[in-house]
């Protein structure tokens, strides 16, 4: 079964690079959907209640992330900047936590405690298996074009 998906995963991310970058985020949000059920077995009547309320907790993360985002390299800034960014990473990091929190509490509502607890694995395992296809596409990308720079001399 993980062949399959592994193959799929492949196939939707080997896709022609004329597709824009809206088609390879849904792309990615399809592999996402598709993994996790997998996965995490979802039923459908956890699926339909899991799906809105994951997307909803990305987002408020997303949010988190930019809201805290640092515009300046470190070396750049003052002494009492670096404080506050660095007081502020702290301040980011407690509102992460409690993001988590709140988002266990609302998770254990719709499916097993169990499969809570599974989800940062699998979100974690879904993220390396990304990046490994994507570093595979990228290097057959260069291949491909060294072949070509060769054909052409």
């Amino acid at each position: 079964m993980k062949h399959i998906l592994i193959f799929g995963l492949v196939l939707l991310l080997g896709a022609t690079d004329s597709w824009g970058q809206d088609s390879l985020e849904a792309r990615i949000q399809k592999a996402r959907r598709d993994y996790f059920q997998r996965e995490l077995q979802l039923t459908e009547a956890e699926a339909e209640k899991f799906w809105p309320l994951y997307d909803q907790m990305r987002d408020e993360q997303d949010e988190l992330q930019k809201k805290y985002k640092m515009n300046r390299k470190i070396e750049l800034m003052s002494d009492t900047e670096v404080e506050k960014f660095v007081l502020s990473t702290f301040e980011l990091e407690e509102k992460q936590l409690e993001l988590k929190k709140r988002y266990f509490v609302e998770f254990k509502k719709i499916m097993s405690v169990r499969k809570v607890a599974s989800m940062r694995r699998t979100e974690q395992r879904f993220k390396r298996e990304l990046l490994k296809r994507m570093r595979n596409r990228s290097q057959g990308n260069r291949k491909r074009q060294n072949r070509d720079l060769e054909d052409d001399f």
